[in-house]
């Protein structure tokens, strides 16, 4: 019984020694502009293992030298109903979930008919605030891990 409490103890420790870690990770990324986000450097070792030439340019802006219709366009380009929403949309991701699903059973359908297999067109549905998250803290890997 006392092992299993101590372990317990420990999981919730190291939970929470976790949580803190990204919550101050997140605090430091508002003072101190990072070098990169986990997405670049994921895509530069991606391209360094094809053997691309890398060229890496960049410079960070503070937010207010950024142009508002910069911004603004961003947005809608990217989550048009940003102003309505709370970071989630959950009926957005339960419809790419069904669309996804019935686009890879379609698939397997043709499969079973040895017709041609077409390319599964994977639809998400991430709002502009996921997609932040996830750029700035994941790699762009498809993964089983990340990408479920």
């Amino acid at each position: 019984m006392k092992f299993l409490r101590r372990w317990l103890v420990m999981l919730l420790l190291g939970l929470l020694a976790l949580q803190v870690f990204f919550i101050g990770r997140i605090a430091l990324a508002v003072v101190v502009d990072p070098q990169s986000t986990t997405f670049q450097r994921s895509e530069a070792w991606r391209l360094a293992a094809e053997g691309s030439g890398l060229r890496w340019s960049q410079s960070w802006r503070p937010y207010t030298q950024i142009s508002d219709h910069l911004k603004r366009a961003v947005i809608a380009s990217e989550d048009d109903d940003f102003v309505n929403h709370d970071g989630v949309e959950w009926e957005a991701i339960e419809q790419a979930w069904q669309r996804n699903a019935a686009a890879e059973e379609a698939a397997a359908k043709r499969a079973e008919q040895n017709k041609p297999a077409r390319p599964v067109k994977i639809v998400g549905g991430s709002t502009i605030t996921q997609q932040l998250a996830k750029n700035l803290l994941l790699s762009g890997e498809r993964t089983l891990l990340r990408k479920g």
